[in-house]
C-alpha cells in the first residue's frame, strides 16, 4: 500500500536532495519537488488556488501541490505510477522516458 509520506520523501530526495531552495533554471522548476509552471497552473486551475513558483520554496506548499497533482490524475495507486506521473505527466506511466526516473525512486525504497 502506498504511504504518502514515504512517496513525498522519495520524490523530494530524487528531485532536489531535499533542498527547499533548489531551482533548475533550464526547466523552470522550483523547490524540493522541482515544480514547474505547467504543473502549478494545472493544480491552481483544478483546485481554485493561486500559488506561484516562489511559493514552492515552502516544502508544505510543494508537497500539497504534488499530492493534488497526483490525486487529480488518479496516480496514487502505486509508487511506480505516482513517480512516473510526477516525472512525465498524466501519461507518464506509459512513457519509456520515465523508466529511468522510476528506477532512481525505486532504488530508495
Amino acid at each position: 500500500m502506498l504511504n504518502l509520506s514515504v512517496l513525498l520523501a522519495l520524490l523530494s530526495t530524487v528531485e532536489s536532495n531535499n533542498n527547499r531552495y533548489a531551482v533548475n533554471q533550464s526547466e523552470g522548476a522550483y523547490g524540493i519537488l522541482q515544480i514547474r509552471q505547467c504543473v502549478l497552473d494545472d493544480v491552481n486551475s483544478y483546485y481554485g488556488k493561486s500559488f506561484t513558483l516562489e511559493d514552492c520554496f515552502s516544502p508544505t506548499v510543494s508537497r500539497w501541490v504534488c499530492l493534488r497533482y497526483l490525486e487529480r490524475w488518479d496516480a496514487l495507486g502505486s509508487y511506480e505510477e505516482a513517480a512516473r506521473t510526477w516525472n512525465g505527466g498524466p501519461r507518464g506511466p506509459t512513457k519509456k522516458s520515465t523508466e529511468k526516473y522510476w528506477k532512481k525512486v525505486k532504488s530508495l525504497l
